[in-house]
């Protein structure tokens, strides 16, 4: 019988995301059956495991607990996500003096959408009235544009980014989403714009590493959205084929992107001061890593599974993976509610489980006469591909059949473009001259990624708008992943030495 200890992290996580969608149950989200069928099955292993009366009673308590939790972060849902509050008329605002609270995104044709906590706003007859809640104002393309970091600023001030402390002239709109109330802004000049002391250094940061890649045309686009996340600068067309072939993962900050810095600060620091030190030295660069791309779903899942896995080590303790996966969706889910109605959230945490659950066995199935190096690789392609599917189908509307080849594919090419590119910025912030002379090995991989990715994305899709569509995804995705494990469970057992005598 498996130890408590690796079932109540499941226990907990069903409890708090059972207390959060109940909640919620009047208006559900869409990522509430993901959610609840991803831990329903962990839970029922874990009470039918439970074969004493004290564990079934801990079980239960931790069961309660997290609902407690969860019920608490979706009362702290709601109110980080209340429509401002202030005493002016709300038709008669004019500007609004706010601070950004996240990067600006794309808002269809229109320009960006840029989320704010207000603190002031003015009327049209001149009065000024203290504000709280929070708001998305909507920036014209003109200035969205002429305004974003790395780019020629406004009167020379500063460029959008989280942190900012600004004015924006227009109107509220009627109408709410689920973002807060949209400000519509006609006009934004930079006046009184000024950044916290922590906002002052990131966007400072961001802006000398945007100026400087951008000058590195295409490949630098690529570059910096591996880096950043900013997908703004990418060649024409390049991220509809990321999209396209089932690849956008691979642009999106998640825990590859941490794996990869942690793992060359951590060679860098062993060199210098040993085993601790260089744990110690990736931890404080991976944390850096998110203060300045900003602190996405799946890289604060990362961030935390790198903590709690830390914390184990220093204890002497042995965890699962998995475990700690739950566990920590329970912390973000209690810390960072609004984490958890995103689709990076589901999507991230998904993908992990899939790869923890599926790749091992998947692994030991595949040929013999298939490279290890890439039997793992395929491995955890398939399993976050079967985990992920039926989620994707439901939200995005469409199923890629050839992702987890293109994953395959490109992954691995990413990777080494993405560590090049750490090791190119490195140079070019020591000598420029050195930086610009590497750059064609980085223009090499650029070119190769673009082809590959473009191939991939002229492979045919399937769109997935109707109900039946998703259940056949789902349904096919679920029996796959459970074909898998039925397999390695058998040939696994059949491998046994005493397998041949058992039951006599």
């Amino acid at each position: 019988m498996v130890g408590k200890k690796h079932y109540f992290p499941f226990l907990l996580a069903f409890g708090s995301f059972s207390g959060f969608i109940a909640a919620n149950a009047i208006k559900p989200d869409g990522f509430a059956s993901f959610i609840v069928f991803s831990f329903l099955a962990a839970a029922l292993i874990a009470v039918n495991a439970a074969r004493t009366r004290e564990i079934r009673a801990s079980a239960a308590l931790i069961v309660l607990a997290g609902a407690c939790a969860g019920l608490c972060a979706y009362q702290a849902r709601s109110l980080s996500e209340a429509n401002p509050i202030t005493l002016a008329e709300i038709s008669k605002v004019i500007t609004v003096d706010c601070v950004v609270s996240g990067e600006p995104q794309s808002f269809g044709s229109d320009g960006r959408r840029i989320p704010v906590r207000l603190r002031r706003v003015t009327t049209a007859d001149g009065y000024r009235y203290s504000a709280s809640g929070n708001a998305s104002v909507i920036l014209p393309e003109p200035y969205a544009l002429g305004n974003m970091p790395g780019r020629a600023t406004l009167a020379g001030q500063y460029a959008i980014g989280k942190g900012l402390r600004t004015e924006f002239s227009g109107r509220f709109l009627a109408e709410r989403n689920g973002s807060g109330t949209l400000f519509i802004a006609n006009a934004w000049d930079g006046n009184g714009t000024s950044p916290g002391a922590d906002a002052g250094v990131r966007l400072s940061l961001r802006h000398s590493l945007i100026r400087a890649i951008m000058s590195r045309g295409a490949t630098g686009g690529l570059l910096l959205a591996l880096l950043s996340g900013n997908r703004e600068y990418l060649e024409g067309g390049l991220a509809d084929a990321f999209r396209e072939a089932g690849l956008s993962h691979i642009l999106a900050l998640s825990g590859m992107h941490l794996s990869i810095i942690g793992l060359l600060v951590l060679r860098f620091g062993r060199g210098m001061a040993g085993e601790r030190f260089s744990i110690r030295l990736s931890l404080i660069a991976i944390v850096f890593f998110v203060w300045f791309a900003g602190p996405s779903p799946s890289l604060i899942r990362a961030v935390l599974m790198a903590f709690l896995l830390f914390a184990a080590k220093s204890l002497g303790l042995t965890v699962s993976p998995l475990a700690v996966l739950a566990f920590s969706a329970s912390v973000q889910l209690f810390l960072l509610p609004l984490d958890a109605v995103s689709p990076a959230f589901a999507l991230s945490y998904g993908a992990l489980a899939g790869i923890l659950s599926l790749s091992g066995p998947l692994t030991a199935l595949l040929p013999s006469v298939i490279p290890l190096p890439l039997r793992s690789c395929l491995s955890a392609s398939i399993g976050a591909q079967l985990a992920t599917v039926g989620y994707a189908a439901a939200v995005f509307g469409s199923f890629v059949p050839c992702g987890f080849l293109a994953a395959v594919a490109v992954g691995p090419l990413a990777t080494l473009f993405l560590s090049s590119g750490i090791v190119w910025v490195a140079l070019y912030a020591v000598s420029p001259a050195i930086g610009i002379a590497a750059f064609p090995v980085m223009e090499f991989q650029y070119r190769i990624i673009a082809r590959i990715v473009r191939l991939f994305a002229s492979f045919p899709s399937f769109q997935t708008k109707d109900l039946s569509g998703i259940l056949l995804t789902v349904i096919i995705s679920f029996a796959s992943a459970a074909f898998i494990l039925a397999a390695h469970h058998v040939t696994r057992k059949g491998r046994l030495p005493d397998a041949g005598f058992a039951g006599l």
